[in-house]
């Protein structure tokens, strides 16, 4: 697998466009040209600094935090409508989409902070082409527990989905104060964002079912 995270980002996101071109669709992929969050995430809260970034939000930020049981994940309270991800679907033939998902680690009462090296994909294959919608669609309400989310409204069926280990596997978050040390191993984390975020995928019908369903 390439060296770097982007690198890795990219090798990813097309091998899946390739894939779907086979079939007349491409991938979408969020946010590809955001890389430094560190000016736009408030450090008191663990989100975007202004409201309207979360309009059509560059990654899906997920807060992890050390706990007696080890690391838990969790979404920002601040998002209460789901929003996780934009993507240009207008005029496209859009048939998976790619969410960057970026780590926030709370450090305790009203402090965040962002980890640059850490991120991961998660990635959906839908069973045929999205219905159009903008140049800057939103995918929202995101259920992480039930993996439902929508599309223009809808619930967004999907037939596969996965989430894919893209950061600096072997740089750790550390954070060491005269009152408190925490530190979290990327394995750690990724097992904390895999517990939190559960995919319910859709079994899509054979040729013969499809054909017996439309009579």
């Amino acid at each position: 697998m390439p060296s770097d995270r982007h690198t890795r980002r990219r090798d990813i996101a097309s091998r899946l466009n390739k894939m779907l071109s086979e079939y007349g669709l491409e991938n979408a992929v969020s946010g590809g040209k955001f890389d430094d969050l560190r000016q736009t995430i408030n450090s008191e809260t663990g989100f975007w600094s202004h409201s309207s970034m979360n309009s059509k939000p560059s990654r899906l930020l997920v807060h992890l935090e050390t706990t007696s049981n080890g690391v838990s994940a969790v979404i920002p309270e601040e998002n209460s409508n789901g929003n996780f991800s934009y993507a240009n679907t207008a005029h496209r033939s859009v048939g998976g989409l790619c969410v960057r998902i970026a780590p926030v680690i709370h450090l305790g009462y009203r402090r965040f902070e962002y980890f640059e090296e850490w991120e991961w994909l998660l990635w959906f294959i839908f069973p045929s082409a999205l219905k159009n919608g903008s140049s800057g669609q939103v995918f929202d309400g995101l259920n992480p527990r039930t993996g439902e989310f929508n599309y223009l409204g809808e619930v967004q069926p999907y037939i596969e989905a996965g989430l894919v280990a893209i950061g600096e596997f072997d740089r750790p978050f550390t954070h060491d104060s005269a009152t408190e040390k925490i530190e979290i191993s990327y394995d750690q984390a990724t097992a904390a964002i895999q517990e939190l975020i559960q995919v319910n995928p859709v079994r899509q019908l054979s040729n013969e079912e499809s054909e017996a369903a439309n009579g």
